[in-house]
């Protein structure tokens, strides 16, 4: 068996602006390195497929699991954010999380950790894509 994703994704504008709600209801199977945001599914202002993602906000309630590793993948992996129970991440005040890294993907990957059978989390991301 496997875990129970869904993935929802909202346009805000015409501007490469986009809210994402992730999901996760486990069996105790977990998440590894699972392509969450693949931004070049995404277009940028200009209505060109993405090429980097920029993160301004994510909301997230971990429940169940330690942790949810969100990280760009690369060929060295660059970590976003490690979430543990439940909050708010707000890099809009300093511009937003802009992508640093090169090679790989860039797409936005999560990896779970001591997940059980129940574990749960519910993670909204507001993000831009040049």
């Amino acid at each position: 068996m496997a875990d129970a994703t869904s993935a929802i994704t909202a346009y805000l504008s015409n501007k490469g602006e986009y809210v994402r709600r992730l999901t996760n209801r486990s069996d105790g199977t977990g998440e590894s390195a699972v392509a969450k945001i693949d931004v070049s599914a995404f277009e940028n202002s200009q209505g060109e497929a993405g090429t980097k993602i920029q993160i301004e906000r994510i909301e997230y309630a971990v429940n169940g699991f330690n942790y949810v590793h969100v990280y760009w993948d690369h060929a060295s992996d660059i970590t976003v954010a490690v979430l543990a129970g439940s909050g708010i991440n707000d890099y809009s005040y300093f511009g937003g999380f802009s992508d640093p890294g090169a090679g790989g993907t860039g797409d936005l990957t999560f990896t779970t950790d001591g997940g059980s059978d129940g574990a749960s989390y519910d993670i909204t991301i507001y993000f831009k894509v040049s």
